[in-house]
C-alpha cells in the first residue's frame, strides 16, 4: 500500500509540476506583454507545448492501462479532441493573421466543447462494467443533437444564429460580435451533458450494498464547482493565473477520467504489484523474457530457470506434488505452480482402484463363463426335456415296430413296419422344430403348419396312403399352441387309420366362424381313443365305411 501511494504521489507530483510551471509562462506572457514580444512568444509556446505533451501521456497511458475496448476508444477520443482543441487556439492566436481563417478557428473551438462532454457522459454510462459491456445501441441518438450543433457553429457565416456582428464589417472580427440564440442552445447541451456526466458518475460512485460512496472521483466535479465560482466572481488569482478556461475544462474532465481508473470504476491492467503483493497461497510470477522476475506473489518461491524453460511446451511436474505452468504475456511470461497432491493421490488411488476392479473383473469373467457354461446345460436339459414329453409315445412306438421289423419274415409286411417308422419319424422331427420354434416366439407362421402336413403326407405314401392338405386360416401369424394341436390332431387320426385307409385329406380353415381342423378319410378305424385325447372330436362317418374327423382348434384340446 505504501509503494502504491508513493507511485501516485510522484505521479500527482509530476503533473502538478507540469501544470504549475504552464501557469508560470502564462503569468511571464502576460507581463511581458508587448515589452518582449520573443519572450511572450517562447513563454506561451512553451506553456501551450507543456499542456500538449501532458495530455498526450495521458492519452498513451490510456491506451495501454483500460480493458473495456468501448471505454478505451472513448478515452482516446477526449485526449485528441484536448489536442485539437489547443492546438487550434494556439494557431488562431499566435500563428494565422487572416481573419476569416482565424474566425473559423474559432469556430472549431466548439467541436471538442461538445464532443468532451458527450463522450464524458458515454464513460460515464459504462462505469462498473465488465470488459467486454458495449452500450445500447440506442446511446448512438446523443450523437444527433450533438453533430446538428456542430454544424449549426461551422455555419454560422451563412445565418448568424449562433454570433451575430455588426452590419458592415467585412472582417467579422471574433470581437466584435453578441450572441445569437442558437448559442444558448449550444452552450445549453454541453452543459446539461456534463452536469449529467458528473451526476451518472456520482450514482455509480456508490459502494454497493452500503451507504458510502468513492470519494476520489467527486474531487474534479468539486474542482469545477470550486472554479466556476471563483471564476464568475473574478477573484483576480483565478482570472489571473487559471483564467485560460479551455486548458482548466480539459484537466478537469481529464481528472475525472484518472480518478474513474484509480478506483476500479473503470477497468485497467494496472497496480499488478500491489495485486502480488497481496495474494497469498498463490504461488505465481511475471517474468521477462530473459526469465528475470519482475512481480511475484507474497511468498512465492524461485522456480528453477530449466523448468521454467520446459514449461513453455507443457506443464512440468515438481517434486511435492507441484505443477509448473508457463504462459507467454507481452514482454515475458507469466509462470505460476498448480498443488495437484491431492489429484496425484486421488491418481493413486484410482490406480489401485483399477487394479483392484481388474483382478474382479477376472474372476467375475471366469464366474460367468462357468454359469453361461451351466446355464446352456440346464437349458439343453430343459429343450430335450420338452422334446421328449411331446413325442415320447411316437418314440416308444417307433421302439416296438423295430422290435417287430427284427422279427418279422415276410418281406411285405417289413416293408410296411418300416414305412410306419418313416411316418412317425417326419412327424418327431416336425414336432420338436415346433417346440424349438415356439421356444423363442409364441407365435408362428400359417406355412409352420402346412409344410409339416404336406411331408408327413409324402410318408404316408410309403403305406400307399394317398391324400392332400389345404391350410388357409385368413392369417399369415397364429398362436404356437393352436397350429401344433391341428397337427398333433392329424398324427393321431393317421396313426389311426394308417393299416386300412387309402386316402387321408387334412383341412385347417374356418368354418361357421371357427377354425377348425377337418381330417377326412376313406375307413374310419376305432375312434376311442381319439374322443378321450379330444373331448371336442366330432366324428362324422358315410355308408361307404369313410368318416370325417372335425376338431375345432380353440378349446379341442384333450386331456
Amino acid at each position: 500500500m505504501t509503494e502504491r501511494r508513493g507511485r501516485l504521489g510522484k505521479d500527482l507530483g509530476a503533473t502538478a509540476a507540469v501544470i504549475a510551471a504552464a501557469v508560470l509562462c502564462r503569468r511571464i506572457a502576460l507581463t511581458t506583454g508587448s515589452d518582449s514580444l520573443f519572450l511572450d512568444r517562447l513563454a506561451n509556446f512553451t506553456r501551450i507545448f507543456l499542456y500538449l505533451g501532458l495530455f498526450a501521456v495521458w492519452g498513451v497511458s490510456v491506451r495501454r492501462r483500460v480493458m473495456q475496448t468501448q471505454v478505451r476508444r472513448y478515452l482516446i477520443a477526449v485526449a485528441v479532441l484536448m489536442e485539437f482543441w489547443l492546438t487550434v487556439r494556439e494557431f488562431r492566436w499566435h500563428l494565422v493573421v487572416n481573419a476569416d481563417v482565424r474566425r473559423f478557428l474559432w469556430y472549431l473551438y466548439y467541436v471538442p466543447l461538445l464532443l468532451i462532454p458527450l463522450l464524458a457522459l458515454l464513460v460515464s454510462m459504462s462505469l462498473g462494467r465488465g470488459e467486454a459491456y458495449r452500450l445500447p445501441k440506442r446511446t448512438t441518438l446523443l450523437y444527433v443533437p450533438t453533430a446538428a450543433l456542430i454544424l449549426l457553429v461551422l455555419t454560422n457565416d451563412l445565418h448568424r444564429r449562433v454570433f451575430a456582428f455588426p452590419e458592415g464589417t467585412a472582417s467579422q472580427a471574433a470581437l466584435d460580435y453578441r450572441y445569437g440564440a442558437a448559442y444558448y442552445v449550444v452552450f445549453a447541451w454541453g452543459i446539461l451533458c456534463s452536469l449529467a456526466a458528473f451526476a451518472v458518475m456520482l450514482v455509480k460512485c456508490r459502494v454497493p450494498r452500503s451507504k458510502r460512496f468513492l470519494r476520489l472521483p467527486s474531487v474534479p466535479f468539486g474542482i469545477a464547482v470550486a472554479y466556476a465560482a471563483l471564476y464568475l466572481a473574478r477573484v483576480p488569482f483565478v482570472v489571473n493565473a487559471l483564467g485560460d478556461l479551455a486548458v482548466v475544462d480539459c484537466l478537469v474532465f481529464t481528472a475525472f477520467f484518472e480518478s474513474c481508473i484509480r478506483c476500479g470504476l473503470i477497468q485497467s491492467n494496472t497496480r499488478y504489484f500491489d495485486l502480488f503483493r497481496a495474494s497469498v497461497g498463490v504461488s505465481a510470477q511475471i517474468t521477462d523474457r530473459d526469465y528475470a522476475v519482475r512481480y511475484a506473489a507474497s511468498g512465492a518461491a524461485p522456480f528453477p530457470r530449466d523448468a521454467m524453460l520446459a514449461a513453455e511446451t507443457a506443464p512440468v511436474t515438481l517434486p511435492e506434488g507441484m505443477r509448473l505452468h508457463n504462459m507467454p504475456v507481452n514482454g515475458g511470461h507469466v509462470v505460476w505452480t498448480e498443488d495437484i497432491s491431492e489429484l496425484l493421490a486421488v491418481q493413486e488411488e484410482l490406480e489401485d482402484r483399477q487394479e483392484e476392479l481388474r483382478d474382479r473383473n477376472g474372476f467375475l469373467q471366469y464366474s460367468y463363463e462357468k454359469e453361461k457354461e451351466h446355464r446352456l446345460v440346464v437349458e439343453q436339459n430343459r429343450l430335450y426335456d420338452l422334446l421328449q414329453d411331446k413325442t415320447q409315445p411316437q418314440l416308444d412306438r417307433i421302439g416296438e415296430l423295430t422290435e417287430r421289423c427284427r422279427t418279422e419274415t415276410d418281406a411285405d409286411e417289413k416293408r410296411r413296419i418300416l414305412a410306419r417308422i418313416v411316418v412317425l419319424g417326419s412327424y418327431i422331427k416336425r414336432r420338436r422344430d415346433f417346440v424349438l420354434s415356439m421356444d423363442s416366439s409364441p407365435v408362428l407362421a400359417e406355412g409352420k403348419l402346412a409344410n409339416a402336413l404336406s411331408e408327413s403326407l409324402r410318408s404316408l405314401e410309403l403305406l400307399d396312403i394317398r391324400g392332400g392338405c389345404l391350410v388357409r386360416t385368413g392369417r399369415e401369424y397364429l398362436d404356437g399352441e393352436t397350429l401344433t394341436l391341428a397337427y398333433d390332431f392329424f398324427e393321431r387320426v393317421a396313426e389311426s387309420v394308417w393299416d386300412a385307409a387309402r386316402y387321408l385329406n387334412v383341412g385347417v380353415c374356418v368354418a361357421e366362424g371357427t377354425l377348425r381342423c377337418a381330417v377326412m378319410t376313406d375307413r374310419a378305424g376305432d375312434d376311442t381313443e381319439l374322443r378321450r385325447a379330444f373331448p371336442q372330436l366330432r366324428v362324422e362317418r358315410d355308408g361307404d365305411g369313410g368318416a370325417s374327423y372335425l376338431l375345432p382348434l380353440e378349446g379341442g384340446r384333450g386331456g
